[in-house]
């Protein structure tokens, strides 16, 4: 027999493996309901968080020159804040999209809006330099950011651009949420 038994008659082996399972059971416990909490809370915000209507072009929100004809239909005047006019992505040079992709988000067309790799490579930078020195945001959530959310720094607008990405992503292809991107 292996191991020592004590005045009970139970052996050292069997008392630590006994501990192990238990530790396992209590931390697949732990994950089981964690993952269910994270799954019940994305569930009932992605219900509670709509995706706002955009326009036909899926460009609804983004700002464009006004233009004022007169009644013969001839151009009278344009006026702009910004000086927008949207480009199909067929017409954007390939190195731009390249270089986006390079810059912002090179595992864009892997990713289903969200991309944990770039969020947990962007944490350990910034813990190691004591100040944020990088972004894990993909050009789905910068989009969302940029198109329907306001710029403040907090977990809750960060919660609702993760949501409002995932939605994106089912209703765009990736070439549609690109050309939202670079427009």
């Amino acid at each position: 027999m292996i191991g020592n038994i004590d005045s009970r008659g139970v052996s050292e082996i069997n008392r630590s493996t006994l501990k192990a399972v238990l530790a396992t059971l209590g931390l697949g416990l732990i994950i089981f309901l964690m993952a269910t909490m994270t799954i019940t809370a994305a569930s009932w915000a992605n219900h509670a968080i709509a995706l706002p209507k955009l326009d036909d072009t899926g460009f609804g929100r983004l700002p464009q020159r006004t233009r004022m004809y007169a009644a013969d239909g001839s151009l009278l005047a344009t006026y702009f804040h910004q000086n927008r006019e949207i480009t199909k992505l067929g017409k954007v040079s390939d190195n731009v999209i390249k270089a986006t992709l390079a810059i912002e988000d090179e595992r864009f067309y892997e990713h289903n809006g969200v991309d944990l790799k770039s969020i947990v490579r962007a944490l350990v930078s910034n813990l190691r330099s004591g100040e944020i020195v990088q972004g894990g945001s993909t050009i789905t959530q910068q989009l969302v950011k940029n198109v329907f959310l306001t710029h403040e720094r907090t977990f809750a607008r960060k919660f609702r651009e993760i949501i409002l990405a995932y939605q994106v992503e089912g209703r765009y292809s990736k070439d549609k949420i690109m050309e939202l991107y670079l427009n």
